[in-house]
């Protein structure tokens, strides 16, 4: 397979457990819907997807509880719903996202209960729904602080939702590291979407993270707790 460029769709719905370690997609560059729904349990770190851009839904709707950290996916743009309704318990902090752009429900619906600081979606422009759903209880500060890219419409709309137990320093981190980016709302889908273990009253004394809330709301954005706008 070392020619082939598009393996859109490749592999999807069908009964794979397992996938072989030794196939050349060296040059393939769309890798859409390519092992979407299967029945995966784990996949293999040694394939060559450097040449990859569009990974929209690669790896959607598998059994995966863990994902190889040793991938090279430095030339994807695309991850919209890459790895999402699995069963991932962690995500590697070690793989080369800096390029993508669309992360819209990127990790939604699996059993996250952390996720990795050391991740640069910088570029990101889209990041809808790409936590939603899982066992958040907590979320790296400071991870927005370095965030540059325009947004786009929705942009985070329902990103941290249904996460019941995601804790009180991480919801206050959260808001805190978007707004110091210094990035405007995009013209709409404004709202910042997140849920916790703390009751709405007790954000609301928070006073650093209403301090965050106000310098947002000026920049144009809509900061939602449990579905009550900020």
């Amino acid at each position: 397979l070392s020619s082939g460029i598009n393996f859109r769709s490749a592999w999807y719905n069908n009964n794979l457990t397992s996938f072989p370690e030794t196939l050349d997609l060296s040059s393939g560059t769309d890798f859409r819907y390519a092992w979407a729904d299967n029945n995966l349990t784990s996949f293999p770190g040694t394939l060559d997807l450097s040449s990859g851009t569009d990974f929209g839904y690669a790896w959607y709707n598998n059994n995966l509880t863990s994902f190889p950290e040793t991938l090279d996916l430095s030339s994807g743009t695309d991850f919209r719903y890459a790895w999402a309704d699995n069963n991932l318990t962690s995500f590697p902090g070690t793989l080369d996202l800096s390029s993508g752009t669309s992360f819209y429900a990127a990790w939604y619906r699996n059993d996250l209960t952390s996720f990795p600081g050391t991740l640069d979606l910088s570029s990101g422009t889209d990041f809808g729904a790409a936590w939603y759903r899982n066992d958040l209880t907590s979320f790296p500060s400071n991870f927005f602080d370095n965030w540059t890219a325009t947004p786009v419409t929705d942009c985070f709309s329902l990103a941290w939702s249904n996460n019941p137990n995601l804790e009180e320093l991480s919801v206050e981190g959260i808001l805190v590291s978007i707004d110091t980016s210094g990035v405007s709302a995009p013209a709409s889908g404004t709202e910042i979407t997140l849920d916790g273990a703390a009751s709405l009253a007790t954000i609301q004394a928070n006073a650093t993270l209403m301090a965050a809330v106000s310098s947002l709301k000026g920049k144009g954005w809509t900061p939602t707790y449990k579905g009550t706008a900020l």
